[in-house]
């Protein structure tokens, strides 16, 4: 699935995220993976967020400044993975900026390196906080297309944080609305009642990023 965490500033989004990858400890609960278990208070299971399959893209970008933009996508996908960091750099059009650091690159450039970064990991999980928050369309739809483009192949389970509804209707299957740190409805999209829905093909992406 690909789901989207949906409510107000301070309901509890990204606090879930963070129970999720492991930077915050529940007070009591389950967290599964699967058939694994990453946190279990009445087991007493905690894995480190190191030992988590989950990759984390940040409302801040959190790259590492003092590293090249390869050595910061081999830091997280081991420099044996040489094929597919390449992969990663051309994809995401980094190419000819493997070897500068991320000081060099401009927003929208940072903010693809840290998505690189993520799918690094080749993640069982994919958190996304606000990704799309601080980038210009073009960006945007470059972002979207990638995102896309590695669900459909991957098959990876992404839970997105967005107060886009029109990032929402485009990218996920379902909705999770959060309030006061609770789950109070999960639904489809397509039973999201919306006054426009916009329906954006994985060609029309293409198309627009072209132009």
């Amino acid at each position: 699935d690909f789901t989207a965490l949906y409510g107000e500033s301070g309901s509890g989004k990204t606090t879930l995220l963070n129970m999720i990858s492991g930077l915050i400890k529940p007070d009591t609960g389950v967290i599964r993976a699967g058939s694994e278990i990453w946190y279990s208070s009445e087991k007493k299971i905690d894995l480190k967020p190191w030992k988590r399959n989950a990759g984390y893209l940040f409302q801040e970008y959190r790259i590492f400044e003092t590293m090249s933009v390869r050595k910061n996508l081999e830091y997280a996908g081991g420099k044996n993975n040489r094929e597919y960091i390449d992969h990663l750099l051309s994809v995401f059009d980094l190419e000819k900026h493997e070897k500068r650091n991320p000081a060099l690159l401009s927003g929208g450039q940072k903010q693809r390196l840290a998505l690189a970064r993520c799918m690094a990991v080749k993640p069982k999980i994919l958190l996304l906080d606000e990704p799309f928050s601080a980038v210009d369309s073009k960006n945007r739809f470059f972002l979207i297309k990638q995102l896309l483009d590695f669900h459909f192949k991957s098959k990876t389970t992404i839970i997105m944080v967005s107060h886009s509804l029109n990032e929402i209707v485009n990218l996920c299957n379902k909705i999770a609305v959060v309030k006061n740190g609770k789950i109070v409805n999960i639904n489809t999209i397509n039973k999201i009642p919306l006054k426009r829905k916009i329906e954006t093909s994985h060609c029309r992406l293409k198309e627009i990023l072209n132009v």
